[in-house]
């Protein structure tokens, strides 16, 4: 009898193991380091004065871009260098065309949360209040309503915009 409860108990040791690291493969996909690649509020702009106007402001400003998120295996992601420019978008006569003003940030935003990863839905869950998914290496987070479109003479919020952001793994 003491053997089949060494046994059975040797088995379930076992169980226990495999179901654990299973657990910790399925964090595999979002572990590690993603750098922003994309920033945007769906404004088409020539910042650069290149004669290509393009929705991602990382393609149209000379802003130092260095955010990484890096999320770790305990549950926590951290950014030591956000991306934080200062932009103002505003109508231009009262169109669907916009005037675009960006000033870089200067000094460092950096911060550290822990975050929920659902490899069912590829989704992540960061902080209380914002959620990530995942799509073929993209991590992409929406932030409703977080740009605001001033009228053109710069007193009132007219309108409001998404902010997309997406990183890429490294």
């Amino acid at each position: 009898m003491k053997q089949l409860v060494a046994a059975f108990s040797i088995v379930v040791a076992i169980l226990l193991l495999i179901a654990c690291s299973g657990d910790n493969s399925s964090k595999n996909a979002i572990i590690g380091e993603w750098k922003l690649t994309y920033w945007s509020a769906d404004v088409s702009m020539d910042l650069n004065n290149d004669g290509l106007e393009n929705v991602n402001l990382l393609r149209e400003t000379a802003c130092t871009n260095n955010e990484i998120l890096s999320f770790d295996s305990n549950g926590i992601v951290s950014s030591e260098n956000t991306f934080n420019p200062y932009v103002i978008i505003s109508e231009f006569n009262n169109a669907a065309a916009y005037s675009v003003n960006v000033e870089c940030a200067e000094g460092i935003i950096g911060f550290a949360t822990d975050y929920l990863y659902d490899n069912v839905n590829e989704n992540v869950q960061i902080g209380e209040s914002t959620t990530a998914t995942i799509d073929e290496g993209e991590l992409t987070i929406v932030y409703e309503d977080a740009i605001e479109i001033y009228n053109t003479e710069l007193t009132e919020v007219v309108a409001t915009k998404d902010l997309t952001k997406v990183y890429t793994k490294q």
